[in-house]
């Protein structure tokens, strides 16, 4: 069966990271969009993608991460 993914925007702090969470522990492998890194990445159930939402081919990058299903050890 294949792990769902989700991908969150701001997850490195507050809101984010708790939805982060929240889909970790629901079984999702998690894609983390954000400026700056968690202090707790989970290298087994997240990625992190520095990304800034306001740079056009870094969205497109991330989207591509996303859809491609890679997920590659941090």
């Amino acid at each position: 069966m294949k792990t769902p993914s989700a991908l969150i925007t701001g997850a490195s702090s507050g809101i984010g990271r708790e939805i982060s969470r929240a889909f970790q522990a629901r079984g999702y492998f998690v894609i983390n969009l954000d400026r700056s890194p968690p202090a707790d990445l989970s290298a087994d159930k997240e990625r992190r993608v520095q990304v800034d939402l306001g740079e056009t081919s870094q969205v497109q990058g991330a989207l591509y991460l996303f859809n491609s299903g890679h997920k590659p050890t941090p």
